[in-house]
């Protein structure tokens, strides 16, 4: 009797430890995902740009090898990337050699494309090509407006809308994430000078929200994504982190900076003059346009908000001085 209960104990130590040894170790992650083993290879196209930089970042530091498409290797942010560790490839979305070449190996696209002629074929070439070499999920890049449940009327022939609907049809494992303004926009020398010559907030009206999300942020979404691509089969999200009036954001750069900023309610007629801009802004203003921020925030509650981008950025430090970078007057300190 005893050696029979010693025989079934073996069998059950050796059958958990059996289990234990072919179970993969998981680690919890924001959004309910298990962490991926280091070494997959992602391909981020857009990589030298503001979109790309801060996905590969986020991406990078949580294990993943990066591949980065560019049309220059040895411009100055290619050589960059590879410092930090990247393999920078050389190709070109209407290059479909090059992106043929670009996605043999990878097991993971992210897919940023920015609007260029030809860029609807460019882009379901990229992701047939990604299918084919056998790509384990795509996140690609789009736009709230561009969701074709948005009621947004648009050009849905020369839009993501296009991409979008293409995806959803494809039968490929797929993330789409519509994102809002990039929080990395406020670090553009352009928008700084602006704010610092004119001490100005007039991008939008009172009527509207703005929705920001930083490109970091978009990074740690898109690992989740990767990580569990099952969960995150066909998911499209409206990416937000935070959202402000402009009349709201001009307070908030007024606490920061200590300068007299102000909010300017524009009239449509000088909206910025560019037609698509002007369209877009007016729905914005008239309608109320959906964004993922509360349930994201369960998942992921550790995205910057605009508050804390601002100051990790430096513009307390740009209330201090009473110029701007070109030698122009700034607006007036609060002291």
């Amino acid at each position: 009797m005893k050696a029979r209960s010693l025989i079934r104990c073996l069998f059950m130590f050796f059958i958990l430890l059996l289990v234990a040894c072919t179970t993969p170790l998981r680690e919890s992650s924001p959004g309910g995902a298990a962490i991926k083993p280091a070494g997959s290879l992602v391909l981020v196209t857009g990589i030298t740009g503001t979109q790309g930089n801060g996905v590969a970042t986020a991406l990078l530091e949580k294990g993943y090898r990066i591949r980065g498409l560019t049309r220059d290797p040895a411009s100055d942010k290619s050589r960059a990337w590879s410092a930090r560790g990247a393999e920078m490839v050389k190709g070109d979305f209407n290059d479909y050699e090059s992106i043929n070449a670009a996605v043999k190996g990878v097991d993971y696209l992210f897919l940023n494309i920015l609007a260029m002629p030809d860029y609807i074929a460019a882009a379901k070439h990229v992701i047939d090509a990604a299918a084919a070499a056998g790509v384990k999920h795509i996140v690609f890049t789009s736009a709230r407006l561009n969701d074709p449940e948005s009621g947004f009327d648009e050009n849905a022939e020369n839009s993501k809308r296009m991409i979008e609907l293409y995806l959803r049809n494809s039968g490929y494992p797929y993330t789409t994430l519509r994102i809002p303004k990039m929080m990395e926009n406020f670090t553009r020398p352009a928008d700084k000078q602006r704010l610092l010559t004119e001490g100005i907030v007039d991008y939008g009206t009172d009527n509207s929200k703005s929705y920001y999300i930083s490109t970091y942020d978009m990074g740690v979404i898109t690992a989740a994504a990767f990580a569990n691509s099952k969960a995150w089969q066909g998911r499209e999200v409206n990416l937000a982190a935070d959202a402000l009036t402009e009349r709201q954001l001009a307070e908030l750069l007024r606490k920061i900076t200590g300068l007299d900023i102000a909010f300017k309610n524009p009239s449509w007629a000088e909206y910025r003059g560019d037609p698509n801009f002007l369209a877009s802004g007016k729905y914005y203003d008239q309608h109320e346009v959906g964004y993922d921020l509360v349930k994201l925030r369960k998942e992921f509650p550790g995205m910057m908000t605009l508050e804390q981008f601002l100051r990790q950025n430096g513009y307390e430090k740009l209330g201090e001085t009473r110029t701007s970078p070109a030698g122009l007057a700034a607006p007036t300190r609060r002291d």
